[in-house]
């Protein structure tokens, strides 16, 4: 009896540890998607920081476009296509 509640007791305890392991690896998966939002939503607000600084949308063109390129992680192409479909000339 006693080597039954030893046995028990071990993989009670075992289990109880990977349950321990998986809540830790949920936490750290949940933090570090906290800290890639909160990381993007810092960079969206210094370019949108930047647009509401230009005076005229050529400005917008040449200065920041890169920038938002970079932030939607698009290609420069790609970024004149919206912009042309938003803004017709």
């Amino acid at each position: 009896m006693e080597l039954f509640l030893r046995i028990l007791k071990e993989f009670l305890y075992s289990r109880l540890q990977r349950s321990k392991n998986k809540n830790q690896e949920k936490e750290s998966a949940n933090l570090t998607e906290i800290g890639q939002r909160l990381a993007f939503t810092k960079k969206l607000q210094g370019v949108t920081n930047k647009i509401h600084a230009t005076r005229n949308i050529d400005e917008i063109i040449l200065e920041v476009s890169q920038e938002i390129c970079a932030l939607f992680e698009a290609e420069l192409p790609l970024f004149f296509f919206v912009f042309l479909f938003l803004f017709p000339l």
